[in-house]
């Protein structure tokens, strides 16, 4: 480690730094050590008033400290306050940073938590009297301070990116964490310009003491120094859980191997339980009665509900601790208490959700050695996003485990979950032992072994694609009858993908038809939205949204071209790439949406873009589809963000005109409808959906006209997460009212797929409520719950009478934890809304409005996917409400109201 001992001049805006040199503990193994600084004083402060001075009593009081964040403000979710916006919100600010116009919106930052980050660029105020925006480029230069806040736990997370000049260069880009004035610690950016990783710091050694985070960013916009003049963060967080370790050199996902002859204690365990110390990773628990596993935070299939924790593991070879997991053993039945389990026992068990921060992760394993994928299977996997990345199985040698290594370098940054699978029944139907072996799972920058080979996995697994599409913006194209889901891959610089159904059950394997251009100043370093058409030569011609916010224009419309529709070889045509102008922006304009417009004979284009700097859907016209010419926008609004992703739809020769919302408050797929002027309006009721649904884009005939969009995932994978980009493919049907109204409505070919009615049982109800033959009446504050769902199901209702002046709807339940959800109707509002305690505090939750009129009956079709984890309620077929909910299948499904209910013909299908 280096002792900062010289005196070094840096840029302006900073202090002189002065180094005093004092003893600081090092951090252990699993702390970053290039992170540590033996404390470099900045103004003649005595550093060993805040270096020694940490308190031995506060340390023990942040065992268990969740994840926190540091100080108000620390995820940067603000913005558009004009000058000094940062000043505003409680931090300090100088040089050019002054001008930023708070959180820089995170939608192309890989990696980014929330919709916002701290970049030092961005939108920006020349000063305090300038009140129009301007872009302000990587040439910024100065630092932010955070508000001062006291050190409650071990360990600091956060995000970053950028540029990686270290704090004391000439031109630092780089993040520090002052304490008494002094930098004690200190991290650089990752050296990708559009992209966060996770960087944690040890200070166990500053608990109790009162700290500020600064971000310093001394490099102008000359890249001689091969370091990006620019630096990010996100999310910073005090607990008692390191979530990432130092990392080795990684080239491309290839990390070299360093072994370690201790993997037992090497790097931290992979995943613990929230409020417990017990060693769950290496699954030292036990007793704990039926549903144990359950009990400590893992997800539990099949017959591992009925297992008692940690197997006791003596008579195991190479095991750690005195437990291990085993598919059999001691065992108990909610009725008849105690068993032996047996080796016909089959399930699965899940871990908690991690983050993957290190190069490797080490693990013990035995048992039988069939692959995950065969029809008996004893293996241990790692899921991202739901996908089987990585594998293992043991070697079928009896009562023994050994070490296994996986590299995951180049999941970094990803979520992750253990999942430890026994389909093996006891019938020696081959030579594989039918249980599995796990023991002491391990995040670590060392191998206990090299890893084999064949651990890494890159098919998708069989079965109905759409649970493992990893969906960003879809762009439908449709044609005989298949509809082609070309759609942003959620990864990486969003490549374009494709997969194919004709059905919405039975999708293709999907594959990477569109890469983003190679080079750093390639105009489509990321690719965005747009559409496909076929020309009148029968070529198929790929506009999409090229974008690169490092040089000008950040954003341009880009053609390819193909032969067939599903081809995985588009060849670009960089001569037809064209940007705003005329009055539209080019820093905003993006989202082509091409289509023949028979009423103007001509090809219309509509696009995201600002139009004399107001929001507005633009066209572009065009007689061949080689040359465009700009026209006034197709409809415009006063707003501070954009209308995305536009598309004009035509029914039974009506016209609407649809797009995604990018502001915060109205988040929502809405559309306008002909004012009879030759304008567009707002109707009534002009969301489709709530804000749990995005970038809805239609394709199909008249007869069968379909809304692809998505429902986003949350944060961290957890009910209480915010939602990012990103997430799992959701259709709605639409059609024409009688009242010429545009509706969603659950599509008919998921409605005839999941048409098996099935038992609704009761499982519980209250007082005053009383079913029977599918009909339900509630009477004053009642409720009655049916049994929870596990497989993607079908509900249908109506709800025939219902209080106007009191809350009433469709409840979730979860009978071990008491949790709830809620989808409450508001007839008195005419809105519906999802939340998940039964209250509507939080803005972000979704809520769409629809008339519930009084003395009308309320139609009801449920959509349930346990294994996505959403839900759809279609109303009256004329809206949707999209919900994300995770550990669905654990949750009662029912009807509440406050003020009494009468619904009939109420229905389950599978």
């Amino acid at each position: 480690m280096k002792l900062y001992k010289e005196v070094k001049v840096l840029p302006a805006f900073l202090m002189v730094i002065t180094a005093s040199v004092v003893g600081c503990k090092m951090g252990p193994e699993d702390s970053p050590p290039q992170s540590v600084v033996d404390v470099v004083a900045e103004s003649g402060s005595s550093a060993s008033s805040s270096a020694g001075g940490a308190s031995s009593s506060s340390s023990s009081s942040s065992e268990n400290y969740p994840p926190t964040p540091l100080f108000e403000h620390s995820g940067f979710e603000f913005c558009c306050g004009g000058f000094g916006t940062y000043e505003s919100h409680g931090f300090a600010a100088s040089g050019v940073v002054q001008m930023l116009d708070g959180g820089q919106w995170a939608a192309d930052i890989d990696g980014a938590e929330g919709e916002r980050v701290f970049a030092s660029f961005g939108d920006g105020f020349d000063d305090e009297g300038d009140s129009t925006a301007e872009w302000k480029g990587w040439e910024l230069t100065g630092s932010l301070t955070s508000p001062e806040f006291e050190i409650p736990a071990r360990y600091i997370n956060f995000l970053a990116g950028g540029g990686t000049n270290p704090f004391d260069s000439e031109r630092p880009t780089a993040i520090v964490l002052k304490v008494g004035g002094d930098i004690v610690r200190h991290a650089v950016g990752n050296g990708q310009e559009a992209t966060l990783s996770l960087v944690t710091w040890d200070v166990q050694d500053y608990i109790g003491q009162m700290a500020r985070i600064e971000i310093i960013d001394g490099h102008d916009d000359a890249g001689d120094d091969g370091s990006l003049p620019m630096i990010l963060a996100d999310r910073f967080e005090a607990s008692s859980s390191a979530e990432t370790t130092p990392s080795g050199v990684t080239e491309g996902g290839e990390v070299e191997l360093v072994f370690t002859d201790a993997p037992e204690t090497e790097g931290f365990s992979l995943f613990s339980r929230p409020g417990s110390e017990q060693n769950i990773a290496g699954f030292e628990f036990c007793c704990g009665g039926f549903d144990t596993y359950q009990e400590h935070s893992f997800g539990v299939t099949g017959d591992f509900v009925y297992l008692d924790g940690g197997e006791w593991a003596e008579a195991f070879d190479g095991r750690q601790g005195e437990r291990v997991f085993a598919s059999f053993g001691n065992a108990f039945d909610q009725d008849e208490g105690n068993f032996f389990l047996g080796w016909n026992a089959r399930g699965r068990l899940s871990s908690p959700e991690f983050v993957i921060g290190s190069n490797f992760i080490n693990f013990l394993v035995g048992g039988g050695d069939n692959h995950y994928n065969e029809p008996n299977a004893t293996a241990v996997v790692l899921r991202v996003e739901g996908e089987v990345v990585r594998h293992a199985s043991g070697a079928n040698v009896e009562n023994a485990l050994a070490w296994v290594s996986w590299d995951v370098s180049a999941l970094k940054g990803h979520k992750g979950v253990i999942e430890i699978i026994d389909m093996h029944p006891d019938d020696g139907s081959d030579e594989a032992l039918p249980y599995i072996l796990a023991d002491e799972f391990r995040a670590a920058d060392k191998v206990a072994v090299e890893p084999a080979e064949d651990s890494v996995v890159t098919n998708t697994l069989p079965g109905p694609l759409a649970s493992r599409l990893k969906v960003g913006d879809p762009n439908p194209y449709y044609e005989d009858g298949t509809f082609y889901l070309y759609y942003l891959h959620d990864d990486g610089r969003h490549p374009w993908y494709l997969s194919q159904t004709d059905d919405l059950v039975n999708f293709s394997s999907a594959y990477e038809v569109l890469s983003p251009g190679s080079e750093s100043d390639s105009q489509d370093y990321w690719t965005g939205s747009g559409s496909v058409i076929k020309d009148d030569l029968g070529q198929y011609r790929m506009y999409y949204t090229g974008h690169n916010q490092t040089i000008q224009p950040v954003e341009a419309v880009m053609l390819a071209t193909a032969d067939s529709p599903d081809s995985d070889s588009w060849t670009k045509q960089a001569e037809a790439t064209f940007t705003g102008g005329d009055g539209y922006s080019d820093f905003d304009f993006r989202d082509p949406w091409v289509f023949w417009n028979e009423s103007d004979n001509a090809y219309w284009m509509l696009l995201t873009s600002r139009y004399n700097s107001q929001a507005a859907i633009a066209l572009y016209t065009s007689p061949d589809l080689d040359s465009w010419t700009a026209e006034a926008p197709l409809y415009q609004e006063s707003s501070d963000l954009n209308l995305e992703v536009p598309d004009l739809l035509q029914l039974s020769g009506d016209e609407y005109l649809i797009y995604s919302d990018q502001r915060d408050a109205s988040r929502q797929v809405r559309h306008l409808v002909p004012d009879g002027a030759g304008d567009w309006e707002y109707p009534e009721f002009d969301a489709l959906d709530g804000r749990g649904y995005y970038a809805g884009r239609s394709a199909g005939p008249e007869s069968n006209k379909l809304l692809f969009g998505w429902v986003p995932h949350k944060l961290g994978s957890v009910d209480s997460g915010r939602f990012r980009w990103g997430g799992d493919l959701v259709t709605h049907q639409l059609y024409k009212t009688d009242a010429e109204g545009l509706a969603v409505a659950l599509p008919d070919a998921l409605r005839a797929e999941l048409s098996t009615e099935v038992a609704l049982n009761v499982v519980a109800q209250t007082d005053g409520a009383a079913v029977s033959d599918g009909n339900a009446v509630l009477t004053g504050e009642s409720s009655v719950l049916f049994e929870a769902v596990n497989q993607l199901t079908r509900m249908t209702l109506s709800i025939d009478q219902f209080p106007v002046d009191a809350s009433f709807g469709v409840d979730f339940k979860d009978a071990g934890t008491g949790r709830m959800a809620r989808v409450a109707f508001d007839a008195s509002a005419n809105e519906v809304s999802f939340s998940l305690d039964g209250s509507r505090g939080n803005p972000l939750d979704p809520i769409v409005s629809a008339p519930l009129t009084e003395g009308e009956p309320i139609e009801l079709e449920i959509l349930l996917d346990p294994v996505l984890e959403y839900g759809v309620v279609y109303i009256d077929d004329f809206r949707a409400l999209t919900f994300r909910f995770y550990e669905l299948e654990q949750y009662d499904i029912g009807l509440y109201s406050e003020s009494g209910l009468n619904v009939s013909s109420i229905k389950r299908f599978e």
